[in-house]
């Protein structure tokens, strides 16, 4: 018995990554795009000490 991808799933899961993405981008733009650059390159420079 193969399993197959319910179309429903997929749709729901690309859904929640385009919401995800959007919100994301809101978030910078209203926070400013530099602050947001800013904690990711310092949390990457902390992860690598």
């Amino acid at each position: 018995m193969k399993l197959q991808f319910q179309p429903l799933l997929t749709n729901r899961l690309l859904a929640a990554l385009a919401w995800l993405w959007v919100g994301g981008l809101l978030i910078a733009y209203l926070y400013g795009f530099e602050d947001i650059i800013r904690l990711i390159l310092r949390s990457f420079l902390e992860i690598g000490t």
